[in-house]
């Protein structure tokens, strides 16, 4: 009989140990599903970060495209004005001080560079077959129209 005794103490000083294990148990248990949650939460935010960032990146790749692109254009168009000198002479003037103080230091370019293109001059016998061309279309076209009306204004009639 001392041996029921005996496992009775033994289970009874056990249970104490078995109840603070259960409890630290029940706590680890509680915190590692709390961390868990936690690290599923900085997962989402960092692939939303991610996905910022790269379409952030993409936004600044094309602005940085477009850039490039229009330096290639403004390049051009400056290889293309250097090519020519008298296209040179509608951008670009090297004056003397004199000039400049004569405009009163007032560097805007119209005062030194005349940028207008002289309009285009015809001989009179090319303007004048131009107007006859003109005049017979205007005659057609005005025939025509009167053709219109008259079948319109005949239908309703």
């Amino acid at each position: 009989m001392a041996e029921r005794s005996d496992k009775a103490a033994l289970k009874a000083e056990l249970a104490t140990p078995k109840a603070r294990f259960e409890v630290a148990r029940r706590n680890l248990v509680g915190t590692l599903k709390e961390r868990k949650k936690q690290v599923a939460r900085a997962v989402k935010e960092l692939g939303k970060l991610q996905e910022e960032r790269d379409a952030r990146e993409q936004e600044v790749r094309l602005a940085a495209e477009r850039e490039i692109t229009h330096l290639c254009e403004a390049a051009a168009d400056l290889t293309r004005i250097f090519a020519s000198e008298d296209e040179a002479r509608r951008y670009f003037a090297v004056v003397d001080r004199a000039k400049i103080e004569e405009n009163e230091f007032n560097l805007n370019l119209p005062r030194y560079v005349d940028t207008f293109e002289p309009e285009k001059v015809l001989p009179l016998a090319e303007a004048s077959a131009q107007l006859a061309v003109a005049s017979e279309a205007a005659e057609k076209a005005q025939a025509a129209l009167r053709k219109l009306l008259t079948g319109v204004s005949g239908e309703r009639a």
